[in-house]
């Protein structure tokens, strides 16, 4: 109420500024992030899953590349000649989602970008079965 009370009438004209409830849910999201250790699980299978990510495009898709921090990693599909390469993303989406893994929508210019963006939650195993899924 103090806080709330020191703006004075028509001075808080916001209805995402401040709200006292969504301020409440904001520190309880970041009470479970810290108890849980969800930013160093994150970091830790981001990093391990990225690189096998990147392992299984250099083989399978020498053109392409892979790129993003953490649980947001970006896949774009290229030929061996660097051109974008919407069909190849297309078909790994598809071969994917044949084994139970599902991936947003191909975008970027050329829809030859698929973004791998598992929950924050995810653990290692759920890691290793996104990554199987793209062999």
């Amino acid at each position: 109420k103090k806080i709330m009370d020191a703006y004075g009438p028509g001075s808080h004209g916001g209805t995402y500024m401040g709200n006292p409830v969504a301020c409440a849910a904001a520190n309880a999201t970041l009470k479970v992030f810290e108890e849980e250790g969800l930013l160093e699980n994150v970091q830790e299978n981001g990093s391990a899953m990225k690189g096998m990510i990147k392992e299984v495009v250099d083989t399978y898709l020498p053109g392409g590349d892979v790129r993003g921090e953490g649980y947001m990693i970006g896949i774009e599909f290229r030929d061996e000649s660097g051109a974008p390469c919407a069909e190849a993303g297309r078909f790994v989406r598809q071969h994917a989602l044949d084994n139970s893994v599902l991936f947003y929508g191909l975008s970027g210019w050329y829809g030859n970008c698929m973004r791998v963006m598992p929950p924050l939650i995810a653990g290692e195993q759920e890691c290793l079965t996104i990554v199987s899924a793209l062999e």
